[in-house]
């Protein structure tokens, strides 16, 4: 019997590195994995998650009948890489962050699943086992369980057409600083989000062999951040490599709206509510206007969000 065709596949990884004990807010339990990626193992579609044989059998008891594979990565596996030892090093060493409490600084686990994730797709790409045209990578803990009950959950993604151009599709959330490499991967400047992105086969293996060949290039002039710096210099590198969606102005996650609606947000977060602001203003007089602030501030910082894994 032939095996069942399915227009996409979606990829991600799960794994316990003990993020919940790095400074807050950037903490972590797998309690709190375990919930998010409830959202990408609703989906319909096929699910292929890179995952430790302890946490296999809650994935597979959340997915339920739906299609699944698991592929088995251990932490203590990924230890015992030239890469985990590459990283550790520079992170241990005299590099000077930012903000030293991401886990990109602290957990040299976290940039190994990261910087796999190109690597990972490529390789379900390759395999197919479920006879795709399309690859997606998403995080595990991609929204934070914010499509909860949404439209999303248990459908997407709904849209697929605009993969068809043979390019790799990415969220660009923030315009380019306009920086060189090295100043922007010490400085943390955050173009694009890597918590899901995609694209036919062929495309995928494109972004496979460049990433490495820029990831290798990076750590060995002691570059180090998160993964999505280190796919902005890709970017920088080969742009017709991609099909770039946005900027969306600090919203991360919004590739479920482009995979659901066609469409992201473009406008900068608290945008929308501008005019109503300023209504406002004139209803109540400049002494409301400090209150008026801090309450846009508060309803920005709500709609950030991150793309950690």
């Amino acid at each position: 019997m032939p095996t069942p065709s399915f227009p996409v596949t979606v990829v991600s990884a799960l794994l316990d590195i003990e993020r919940n004990f790095i400074p807050q807010p950037y903490a972590r339990s797998i309690e709190e994995y375990l919930e998010w990626i409830g959202f990408l193992l609703s989906f319909p579609c096929p699910v292929v998650v890179f995952t430790s044989p302890e946490l296999a059998g809650r994935v597979k008891s959340l997915r339920g009948s739906k299609p699944l594979e698991i592929r088995e990565i251990t932490a203590n596996g990924l230890r015992q890489t030239n890469l985990h030892d590459r990283i550790a090093a520079l992170i241990s060493g005299d590099t000077k962050f930012v903000n030293p409490d991401r886990p990109e600084c602290y957990l040299p686990l976290y940039n190994g699943i990261t910087f796999r994730k190109t690597e990972w797709l490529r390789q379900v790409a390759k395999s197919n086992p479920f006879q795709s045209e399309y690859f997606l990578w998403m995080d595990a803990g991609y929204g934070y369980g914010r499509f909860k009950g949404s439209k999303a959950e248990g459908r997407w993604p709904v849209r697929l057409n605009p993969l068809a151009d043979d390019r790799v599709h990415l969220l660009q959330v923030n315009p380019h600083p306009g920086l060189d490499e090295a100043q922007r991967f010490r400085q943390h400047k955050v173009v694009f989000s890597t918590a899901c992105f995609g694209g036919k086969a062929s495309a995928v293996e494109r972004l496979g062999h460049a990433y490495s060949l820029v990831l290798n290039r990076t750590l060995e002039e002691a570059l180090i951040d998160d993964d999505q710096a280190v796919m902005t210099s890709v970017y920088e590198q080969d742009p017709e490599l991609f099909t770039v969606v946005g900027p969306t102005y600090g919203r991360h996650f919004e590739m479920v709206r482009y995979f659901t609606d066609g469409k992201v947000s473009k406008s900068p977060a608290g945008w929308v509510n501008e005019h109503r602001w300023q209504s406002a203003v004139c209803a109540v007089g400049l002494a409301g206007l400090g209150y008026l602030a801090s309450r846009k501030l508060r309803s920005v910082q709500s709609e950030e969000g991150e793309s950690e894994g």
